[in-house]
């Protein structure tokens, strides 16, 4: 089974095909209206011959491939979450990659998430998405604390646990496993193992 958003309408996929329609709960991110199908395969496909077009892009290529096609089949890998990194200059063709990568599933302008959004935003959207990819446009200027508490909360599969009024604990409902790809202009490997040695 799978998930079908059109428009304002949501259905269920069931096994022998037919569809259930269903409600979105109230917590769930309006982006989540951006999954749709329009369109025409063929100058997507078009756009994306610029991978053949020099070794230079095989980098990118694999960020594409990773998030677009890899994010869903995370499930059968065992691991909850992973995350890719572009790096280089400006003008590289980065975003575009990104773009292309949530247009895939959707409108990528309501589906990208920036450096800014907030940390709650992510895992409503991480939680939303499921097996989707999720790409951050450019990375390259957030704290260094941040960036760390991004990596792990993306690499976890799930949101932090937290506590009712009453003291016992909330089911988590923000669970996923995918790919998330960020853009950056310089190593986020370097930025977080500048911030602790393990």
């Amino acid at each position: 089974g799978g998930t079908v958003v059109s428009g304002s309408s949501v259905a269920v996929i069931m096994p022998n095909g037919e569809a259930e329609p269903v409600a979105l709960a109230k917590s769930v991110p309006q982006s989540i209206e951006a999954f749709h199908t329009e369109g025409s395969l063929a100058p997507w496909v078009e756009a994306t011959a610029l991978f053949d077009q020099s070794e230079d892009m095989l980098p990118l290529a694999f960020a594409f491939c990773a998030g677009a096609f890899g994010a869903p089949l995370m499930k059968f890998t065992g691991y909850p979450g992973a995350m890719v990194s572009m790096l280089g200059a400006s003008g590289v063709g980065k975003t575009l990659v990104g773009t292309w990568i949530a247009s895939t599933y959707g409108e990528p302008n309501k589906l990208i998430m920036l450096k800014d959004d907030t940390k709650n935003a992510l895992i409503g959207r991480l939680g939303a998405y499921g097996n989707l990819p999720l790409y951050i446009d450019e990375v390259t200027n957030i704290d260094p604390e941040e960036l760390s508490e991004l990596t792990y909360r993306i690499t976890q599969g799930r949101d932090k646990a937290r506590l009712n009024r009453n003291a016992t604990e909330r089911t988590i409902n923000n669970q996923w496993q995918t790919n998330a790809v960020v853009s950056s202009n310089a190593s986020i490997v370097d930025k977080l193992s500048g911030m602790q040695q393990d």
